[in-house]
């Protein structure tokens, strides 16, 4: 995999990008009504992203580029389009908040939301593959579980796949509620994932073990900000705060789906053969079944 082909987060993609969506002096905001519709330049860019994020599925690359794909996306086209609605919340809007949080990117509006929800659609089977190998993996090739804890951390995986489901598909504006609590869930299920994750992978794997830990302490060392700003803004009302709770939880977006992807070192050398029993009739009439 080279580093041009992960064109949506190379910085002279993602950055440029970002700033033309979001600045306003290049005025992609027609008019004084303000209506929102995607400049040529922009559709170029977006195109040309979608383009080569497709591309990359008949490459077979890994799916953490779609889910970052999916997220940054989002942003762009969210940016492009409602800018001014998707930056303000309650209290305040631009300019004193100018940067959308998730879920207003992901999740408020259409176009953003459609192709939000259709490339997470489409890393969902190998999220949950990612799971299930994991569990086999740990327990029967290198055996750094136990089938009890490997259990445990399974249904911890898979309990924290569908939770994200549930604050992807079910976006604020159709419930805030339960927006909310899948993912306050979510990120419940990703302390003992993470950490069940790092307790059982092969201490051979240095290289991606000392990248977990950064990325570890990363994800739970911005909560606590988060939730400090969150207070100011819900509680005291303090104009700002919530653009900066918004860029931490974008951090976290890309802390959780880089520890996920640390899994290309540990399934570099893994091999999965599909077999078939074939039965073979010995004397006296005898069956036995051997594997090919």
């Amino acid at each position: 995999m080279n580093a041009h082909d992960l064109l949506i987060v190379t910085p002279d993609f993602l950055l440029e990008s970002i700033k033309l969506a979001i600045v306003t002096k290049f005025n992609f905001f027609i008019g004084e009504q303000e209506r929102e519709v995607l400049s040529p330049l922009t559709l170029v860019i977006l195109c040309h992203s979608l383009l080569k994020t497709v591309a990359t599925l008949h490459d077979g690359r890994s799916w953490y580029e779609y889910i970052t794909a999916a997220f940054f996306l989002a942003l762009i086209v969210g940016c492009s389009t409602y800018y001014y609605k998707i930056v303000e919340n309650e209290y305040f809007g631009y300019p004193q908040e100018w940067f959308p949080s998730v879920s207003a990117a992901t999740g408020d509006r259409y176009p953003a939301r459609a192709i939000f929800q259709i490339l997470i659609a489409l890393t969902s089977g190998p999220r949950f593959l990612i799971v299930g190998l994991w569990y086999y993996y740990t327990t029967y090739s290198i055996r750094s579980s136990s089938i009890l804890f490997g259990k445990f951390l399974l249904a911890v995986g898979l309990s924290r796949t569908v939770s994200s489901g549930g604050w992807v598909y079910i976006t604020s504006t159709d419930d805030h509620r339960v927006h909310d609590i899948a993912m306050v869930f979510y990120v419940l299920c990703t302390l003992p994932w993470q950490f069940g994750v790092l307790y059982t992978s092969s201490p051979l794997n240095k290289r991606a073990n000392k990248l977990r830990k950064y990325l570890i302490l990363a994800f739970f060392g911005t909560l606590p900000f988060m939730i400090h700003f969150f207070i100011q803004h819900k509680i005291h009302r303090v104009p700002g705060a919530y653009t900066l709770y918004a860029l931490l939880e974008w951090s976290l977006i890309l802390y959780d789906v880089a520890f996920d992807a640390m899994t290309l070192y540990d399934f570099e050398n893994l091999e999965l053969r599909l077999t078939q029993p074939v039965i073979a009739r010995l004397k006296g009439g005898k069956a036995s079944a051997k594997y090919v």
